[in-house]
């Protein structure tokens, strides 16, 4: 299967960088003015979310509360708490690998990031001397419970790489019901040394680390 994979795809946040920290941080900067929560007890539930997820999971007094609360967050996000980002252990020598065997019009980043979000954060950690900004997609946000099928779907047709076989790499659910939606064999980084019940789900191939599935790239 390896050798016949011609395209790869990587989600963002989780895969090849870790934000966590800067989202912890901006949170409790921003989000007490807002709500009555502890970042504490809530980061874990939120950090995969998108923010239009967040009135889900936290008590809002009310709409106008939270439009307050995302103008603030985003702000803060955008000219602070995005330098707080960093990339995950071999990132680069993946990517660098990656466009070397699959060639620069055949990988490309989809992200649940906001678009000037995703292109700030690439760009601060130079992921954009690798892959080109025009390579870099945001997921666009339907009333699906997974947009991001759709933008995966979107993306292959636009790069013309839809009836082709590829790889897309990420940390979430919803990145592997994504890629099996449309037919791309599923990448799972979890980021630990044990394999999560994602690790076992039939199809889908499980890497404890970015260096890993290197290793197994190069095999």
């Amino acid at each position: 299967m390896n050798n016949k994979i011609s395209f790869i795809g990587f989600d963002l946040d989780g895969t090849l960088i870790d934000s966590h920290k800067a989202v912890y941080d901006c949170l409790s900067e921003s989000l007490p003015k807002y709500v009555n929560e502890n970042v504490d007890n809530i980061i874990d539930i939120v950090f995969p979310l998108t923010m239009s997820q967040f009135p889900d999971y936290i008590k809002f007094k009310n709409s106008e509360s939270f439009n307050l609360f995302r103008k603030e967050f985003i702000n803060l996000f955008d000219t602070k708490h995005y330098k707080r980002i960093n990339l995950i252990k071999d990132c680069f020598e993946l990517l660098k690998y990656c466009k070397e065997k699959y060639g620069d019009e055949n990988i490309f980043i989809l992200t649940n990031r906001r678009e000037k979000s995703a292109l700030q954060v690439c760009h601060h950690l130079n992921i954009t001397n690798i892959i080109s900004s025009d390579k870099i997609f945001s997921t666009k946000f339907d009333d699906s419970p997974n947009p991001k099928i759709n933008s995966l779907s979107n993306v292959m047709k636009l790069l013309k790489i839809n009836n082709k076989l590829g790889y897309y790499v990420g940390d979430s659910p919803a990145d592997i019901d994504s890629a099996m939606a449309n037919k791309i064999k599923p990448i799972y980084i979890s980021g630990k040394g044990i394999i999560s019940d994602l690790g076992k789900i039939s199809g889908v191939q499980y890497f404890k680390d970015l260096s890993s599935f290197l290793r197994f790239l190069k095999t």
